[in-house]
């Protein structure tokens, strides 16, 4: 079994502590040894880099990138940005972001004062911004996943190339 997990997230304003026990992370979802044949199945998604939680696998980009490109590298390879709309999401994208990283997530906004959207076009319902957040200074309209010890939303502008967390569905 392995240790607790605890995570600080800041959800709609307060600083809340998660705590993960036998999170699913990418070595759970290797086969046990001699049970394959030694090729793959070209119709079988990849097992997950990164953790899952329900039929969702949560991993990092393999590059720095803009927010489009990230996007469209994440929908290239069957997903998009992720979607952190959950308590259980939340606690799982935290712990793929290290302590003074910002990654991107999958929300935006297109107009000053207009409300954020996920790529799938949903509206963001489930608010994590850091103290002072959302600044809105200038074109800021990207949502970034900061870790500053506690882990928030940060709005930035969507040119700067920081790492990314994709989501796709396990079949």
């Amino acid at each position: 079994m392995r240790a607790l997990a605890a995570v600080p997230l800041l959800l709609a304003g307060c600083v809340q502590v998660f705590e993960l026990e036998d999170p699913v992370t990418a070595e759970d979802n290797e086969p046990p040894e001699g049970s394959g044949s030694g090729s793959s199945n070209p119709t079988t998604p990849p097992a997950c880099a990164g953790t899952i939680v329900g039929a969702t696998c949560y991993e990092r980009g393999t590059m720095k990138a803009t927010w489009t490109t990230a996007r469209d590298s994440c929908a290239a390879n069957g997903g998009m940005l992720a979607k952190m709309d959950s308590n259980p999401v939340a606690t799982a994208l935290a712990l793929l972001v290290s302590l003074g990283e910002e990654v991107w997530l999958g929300a935006s906004v297109e107009l000053p004062g207009a409300p954020y959207r996920w790529v799938d076009g949903s509206e963001v319902t489930l608010f994590a911004w850091l103290p002072s957040q959302p600044d809105g200074s200038g074109f800021d309209h990207c949502i970034a996943l900061y870790n500053a010890g506690a882990i928030g939303w940060d709005d930035l502008f969507c040119n700067e190339e920081l790492a990314f967390i994709c989501q796709r569905t396990l079949q």
